[in-house]
């Protein structure tokens, strides 16, 4: 008759015949614990980054604010599927006010889902504030993975108003003196105001001075127009900035003013230097 060895059976045989059952109880025993201890299974959970963060930050006239808009993706790396349930911008002030704009990932993103690596792209990502004293911005987007995990994913980035520096770019005003297709632009801010100088395409200056606050947005005068009948009036009113990377790169003015008619125009500058 055929016994059956059991885990409890084989100490009471190595003590009868030690010798000739070492190797069947080192096997035995091997296999008694992998029975005993099964392993866990292998389960991983959602992983969210945010990529690509951009700001774009454009007047509200009527309400004499700024609304920043981010252009941001979220990219799982886990391979595992999530639900986004709410995403949340926060804006700080140099002072360390803030002010919070909560939104559903409908508003945000257009779907709910965030796919096994996948990417999600930004569709309504928004917060409003005052541009010059606007510091910080930071993106909390909270989600639940397809096991029941909840986490979330957070970002920051600087949206400081720095205009220190030389800006270059096209302009559509036409009346003022000289060629303003092309115009280069030096300013120094210091607190809140601003001076520098406007050079033309054909080589024209003119001096420059403003404030970052003046007309409840940026602005600078330009001076050194001629006078003639009812003079020339010009300023720059800068209305819209994108920030990269923490850093403000560009931005959009109106101009206007007399030159001695009404003179309209626009320029778009990018930073360079």
């Amino acid at each position: 008759m055929t016994r059956k060895m059991t885990c409890a059976s084989l100490g009471v045989r190595m003590v009868k015949s030690p010798v000739l059952l070492l190797t069947t109880f080192i096997f035995a025993v091997t296999a008694c614990d992998e029975r005993s201890s099964p392993s866990a299974p292998d389960i991983r959970f959602s992983a969210i980054a945010i990529e690509n963060t951009g700001v774009t930050a454009a007047m509200d006239v009527a309400a004499l604010a700024f609304t920043y808009q981010l252009s941001l993706t979220l990219h799982e790396t886990a391979g595992v599927r999530a639900t986004i349930s709410q995403v949340t911008v926060t804006l700080t002030d140099v002072s360390g006010g803030t002010t919070t704009n909560r939104l559903s990932s409908l508003q945000a993103f257009g779907t709910t889902q965030m796919p096994a690596n996948g990417t999600l792209v930004s569709s309504g990502v928004a917060v409003t504030g005052q541009l010059p004293t606007a510091k910080e911005i930071t993106v909390q987007v909270a989600f639940v993975d397809e096991h029941g995990k909840s986490d979330s994913a957070q970002m920051s980035t600087a949206v400081k108003a720095e205009f220190t520096g030389d800006w270059v770019g096209s302009s559509t005003i036409t009346q003022p003196p000289g060629d303003w297709s092309l115009i280069r632009i030096s300013l120094i801010q210091r607190d809140d105001v601003l001076t520098g100088e406007l050079v033309t395409r054909d080589g024209r200056g003119f001096p420059l001075s403003g404030c970052v606050t003046c007309e409840g947005a940026p602005w600078v005068s330009v001076g050194g127009l001629p006078g003639g009948s009812g003079g020339c009036r010009i300023g720059l009113f800068f209305q819209q900035f994108e920030f990269r990377s923490g850093q403000m790169l560009r931005m959009s003015s109106r101009l206007g003013g007399r030159c001695p008619g009404t003179a309209i125009g626009t320029a778009d500058l990018q930073r360079s230097t």
